[in-house]
């Protein structure tokens, strides 16, 4: 790249030392950058460098100094530089800064990814430096995952090629297939169902599927409240037409608000089943949020196929999942889980990419908790185009994402699963929940083909020993 790090020192500590040994190449002047920074409490910085095992300030004017090393703080021009570089499932930027006189001449800026040229578009960022951006062609974007060779060449004005190659590895992402779009939504309903549960939790996401399941003691959650106009159904949903833009409302923690979205533009709105303004809420404190679980159903609309971007900001942890039933996920079912933090922390975000394969609306799950202290949750989704950050049904006019969020639609199908076998009169009938294509193999790791004539309903009647050996499975 344009630089090297001699050395650092990357967390919090006292007055301590980094020493590090540096070779030069070729006597002469070159650029050198300290950055120092105090996170709290005490704070000094001092910058030397050795002789005969003694400790020299660089220009310490020190008649023993006889390093021979001299700082100045005026000198030619530099060269543009990267200031970072990141890398998404369909893109490549460079953020170039410049810092005196010397530019780049645009029509000269090359990216190369693994080898590969491709198209560049050069911008600017909201800091002022100059963006170079590749975009890969194809529909898929860099495979999940991959390690990928970038290489950023320009021309400087002053006639200098500059060459920085790097590796960059493609954030993970998850690939939701047509199967999972749903049709029926009702989407004169925008918003989300939210079941809260607060009982004894830890601070992962498996101890919060276990107190939402109820193994953890009793609900503790305000079931009893009228949210947006409606009680809590039968299921123990209530009906949230808002934006999830939640914190402590009823602390009183004026000033102290959490994530992107807070007042007055965005005013932070009390989790469901926590006391609501109005209610009695005189001696609450922050533990009092301690062991809380809200989940969240939705219908997610997207306008067409591609990339999308969504981010929770929470205080502690979430996952977010998508499917035909968002809950079955990991080793309960095929569901895909898109994004997640796994542990404590105060807040903060977790953004995450995936591709819709099709146009169309999709189930989706959020299960946020908090284990304890502070509490805090944003559902957004980012604009590919500006990068910039809404919440999940913003109504701002500027939020042209496309992307919409509905609490009424299609009943998750029934688990597809055959029911036990039933043998009589030399005969086995097959039955099953579910909706799903019956298909029939000679060996387990045979061909399987689809039985014929298709069963009427979900029930399917084989003679016994007419074929030899057949096994069954249900395709969906």
């Amino acid at each position: 790249m344009s630089s090297i790090d001699v050395g650092q020192f990357d967390g919090g500590r006292g007055s301590s030392d980094s020493d590090f040994n540096i070779l030069i190449q070729a006597p002469g002047y070159y650029p050198f950058r300290l950055l120092y920074y105090n996170g709290g409490g005490g704070a000094n910085c001092e910058w030397f460098t050795f002789l005969n095992g003694i400790r020299y300030l660089i220009n310490d004017p020190d008649p023993s100094n006889t390093t021979g090393i001299h700082a100045y703080y005026a000198g030619p021009s530099l060269p543009p530089y990267v200031a970072t570089v990141s890398s998404s499932p369909t893109n490549v930027v460079f953020d170039l800064g410049q810092s005196g006189s010397t530019t780049i001449v645009s029509g000269s800026v090359e990216i190369l990814v693994n080898g590969y040229s491709g198209v560049v578009t050069l911008g600017t960022t909201a800091s002022g430096l100059t963006s170079a951006t590749f975009t890969v062609t194809n529909a898929v974007g860099f495979t999940s995952g991959s390690t990928n060779v970038v290489t950023l060449i320009f021309t400087t004005s002053t006639g200098q090629q500059i060459t920085n190659t790097t590796s960059l590895v493609t954030p993970s992402w998850q690939n939701i297939p047509a199967s999972f779009a749903v049709t029926g939504v009702d989407t004169t309903k925008p918003g989300f169902k939210i079941k809260p549960f607060k009982s004894n939790n830890g601070t992962t996401v498996a101890s919060a599927e276990q107190e939402l399941a109820g193994l953890d003691g009793t609900n503790q959650a305000n079931l009893t409240q009228i949210i947006d106009g409606f009680p809590i159904d039968t299921n123990g949903y209530y009906t949230w037409t808002n934006v999830i833009n939640w914190d402590e409302i009823a602390v009183g923690t004026t000033g102290n608000h959490d994530g992107h979205f807070q007042p007055p533009d965005y005013p932070d709105l009390e989790f469901p089943g926590m006391p609501l303004v109005g209610e009695a809420t005189n001696g609450l404190v922050s533990g009092d949020w301690n062991e809380l679980e809200e989940e969240i159903l939705t219908f997610v609309s997207f306008p067409s196929a591609g990339f999308y971007t969504m981010g929770v900001n929470s205080d502690d942890g979430f996952n977010m999942s998508v499917g035909i039933d968002p809950s079955k996920y990991g080793t309960n079912g095929p569901a895909l889980v898109l994004g997640d933090f796994n542990g404590g922390r105060g807040s903060s975000d977790t953004d995450y990419s995936f591709y819709v394969q099709a146009a169309g609306t999709y189930r989706f799950r959020l299960l946020y908790y908090n284990g304890g202290g502070g509490a805090n949750c944003e559902w957004t989704s980012i604009d590919p185009g500006t990068g910039i950050r809404y919440l999940l049904n913003d109504p701002s006019p500027t939020n042209t994402t496309g992307i919409h969020a509905y609490y009424s639609g299609p009943a998750v199908p029934p688990e597809l699963q055959f029911n036990a076998p039933v043998l009589a009169g030399g005969a086995v009938t097959l039955t099953w929940t579910g909706t799903a294509t019956l298909q029939q193999a000679t060996a387990l790791n045979g061909t399987w083909t689809d039985v014929t004539p298709a069963p009427t309903g979900n029930t399917y009647t084989v003679t016994v020993g007419a074929s030899g050996n057949l096994f069954f499975r249900l395709k969906q």
